[in-house]
């Protein structure tokens, strides 16, 4: 895998819905800032495709696991993540 496709991504996300029934002046107006690490599985011009867990270095076929698309225009920033093997 290579060091430059591991990645530190955050991005906004979608808060609250709670369970049950909620008084409107109990609502919580705000999003959530989520930090995710990973490597770039798939990228397309709207979304980015990352997963944690990467298996089958050594087998014909990989596998992967824990992955999670991005829409592009949720993601505030990214950086690359030196990995040491």
């Amino acid at each position: 895998m290579s060091n430059k496709k591991l990645k530190f991504i955050v991005w906004e996300d979608a808060f609250g819905c709670p369970e049950g029934w909620q008084r409107k002046d109990e609502v919580q107006y705000q999003t959530s800032i989520v930090h995710s690490v990973g490597f770039v599985i798939a990228e397309t011009q709207t979304t980015l495709t990352i997963a944690p867990h990467i298996a089958g270095k050594k087998q014909n076929s990989r596998q992967v696991a824990g992955c999670i698309t991005l829409p592009k225009r949720q993601i505030i920033s990214v950086s690359s993540c030196r990995v040491l093997e």
